[in-house]
């Protein structure tokens, strides 16, 4: 349904027509500024798209019955002659139980709470004037109160207190991680920087805005999934990715020598042993071709879609040196730069990316039984195939990569959309004393010093900032 529809004293809105006139609103507000401004600050438009996406959630969650039916969003319900009498609460944490099921208490409870914690941590992030605790609570609260005023025409919908002191609990816990952040920041201690305290401040807080984002990403991702699945799991899910994720880019920044490999562990071992093997969701391009098929957007199609489809857009191939649970045993060998010049042998993951295809499609074709089961025995037998040929490829071309450059046929999917990707590896010309240190030492053989897009192998970066850490200038 895209439109209102009336009738007699009852009006419908609906989800969807709803969502596009904030966003057409929300798009001109955008557009205006950059006219007015001449330049775009894509930073602060990613920031800016993670608080669009928060509110768009906390209007879905509030405004819209939670159950779907037929895989539908069901439209909030304005009639004229049930506005009165109002339904309000006043008085705190009477009514917090009355709910038919302990499930509907923690649904509450929770979503009320977790839905506002990136309201905290975003808030202080794009207005500045927003800085101290109080303002952020008192902005949180304002927007929480927005919303129980505006549910009182609708009699399906019910102003409560207990909301807002829920919302508000939301607030103060994403403030919290980003003060714990901006305190880091300020404990920081850069070697050969002499300027004043709060030049410090504002630089250190400026490099600890990466992990702060990157867990806002994912826990935007977490609800917003956790809301439009009727689905817990994928709150815990992507939240434990987003945490594990900004604790590896925070170890970065503090130095720490196994920032990458600490994440490559935690969030590898959780998708190959927890989510592979104990759930048995093949997590490989097979159970995603397997879902595909079904029509269904679950597990590997929401990985697929997330890591290696839309997420490179932003954070390029990102998921192969973070994530990755082939790569992570693989960069466990000592082949950790690659000696020998890099081979013409890139057109094998398009082999083995049809090969994938064509097993799946052959399955459904030949109508075969017990899909599930085949596809948990894939994932079993596929990552024995993919752990044997890339040891195999890495003894014979002494290169820990090899498999990620020839092989993998998940890179058919990363490739192009990480052409596009806004975070990227940069070479500061005015620094670069062209020692060559970077390409040496690069796994990818990836050329960090021509920043334009159709740079060297640039397609396979894999954020690992090793050419980061090795450079003597500070360039990259």
């Amino acid at each position: 349904m895209l439109c209102l529809r009336k009738g007699g004293n009852m009006l419908e809105i609906s989800f969807l027509a709803t969502e596009l006139a904030f966003s057409a609103i929300w798009l001109f507000a955008r557009l205006s500024k950059w006219k007015r401004q001449q330049r775009i600050d894509w930073k602060q438009e990613a920031v800016l798209l993670l608080m669009y996406v928060n509110l768009a959630v906390i209007i879905r969650f509030v405004f819209f019955p939670r159950d779907l039916v037929d895989g539908h969003v069901q439209p909030l319900v304005f009639e004229a002659t049930a506005i009165f009498p109002l339904r309000i609460n006043l008085v705190p944490l009477v009514h917090l139980f009355d709910y038919d099921s302990f499930r509907d208490v923690i649904w509450n409870v929770v979503g009320n709470t977790v839905m506002f914690i990136p309201s905290g941590i975003l808030l202080p992030i794009v207005y500045r004037q927003l800085s101290s605790f109080w303002k952020v609570v008192a902005a949180g609260a304002l927007i929480s109160l927005c919303t129980e005023i505006l549910q009182l025409p609708f009699p399906s919908r019910a102003s409560d207190i207990d909301d807002l002191i829920l919302n508000m609990l939301g607030v103060v816990a994403g403030y919290g991680i980003y003060a714990a952040f901006k305190n880091l920041s300020d404990n920081s201690r850069f070697a050969g920087i002499k300027t004043n305290k709060n030049l410090m401040r504002d630089t250190t807080l400026k490099k600890y805005t990466a992990p702060i984002i990157m867990l806002a990403v994912f826990e935007t991702i977490a609800v917003t999934l956790w809301v439009t699945k009727d689905n817990i799991f994928y709150f815990f899910n992507f939240s434990y990715i987003g945490c594990s994720i900004a604790l590896g880019i925070l170890l970065f920044i503090r130095k720490h020598k196994y920032a990458r490999r600490i994440v490559q562990l935690l969030v590898g071992l959780y998708m190959l042993i927890y989510l592979g093997l104990i759930c048995g969701e093949n997590m490989q391009i097979e159970g995603f071709w397997y879902y595909l098929f079904t029509g269904v957007f679950e597990a590997a199609t929401i990985h697929y879609a997330v890591a290696k489809i839309f997420g490179p857009l932003i954070f390029g191939r990102g998921w192969c040196g973070y994530a990755c649970w082939t790569a992570m045993v693989l960069d466990f060998l000592p082949y950790k730069v690659p000696v020998q010049p890099r081979k013409k042998l890139g057109w094998i993951r398009y082999v083995t990316f049809v090969v994938s295809l064509i097993f799946v499609a052959s399955l459904f074709l030949a109508h075969v039984g017990n899909l599930e089961r085949i596809m948990f025995w894939a994932f079993i037998v596929g990552n024995v195939v993919y752990y044997a040929v890339g040891i195999i490829l890495a003894c014979v071309y002494k290169d820990n990569r090899a498999f990620c450059k020839y092989i993998c046929p998940v890179t058919v999917f990363l490739k192009p959309m990480s052409y596009y990707a806004l975070v990227r590896v940069t070479c500061d010309k005015e620094k670069c004393v062209s020692c060559g240190k970077c390409k040496s030492i690069c796994p990818m053989n990836v050329d960090v010093t021509d920043n334009s897009r159709k740079r060297e192998n640039g397609t396979e970066c894999i954020l690992c900032m090793e050419c980061v850490r090795n450079c003597p200038k500070s360039a990259l």
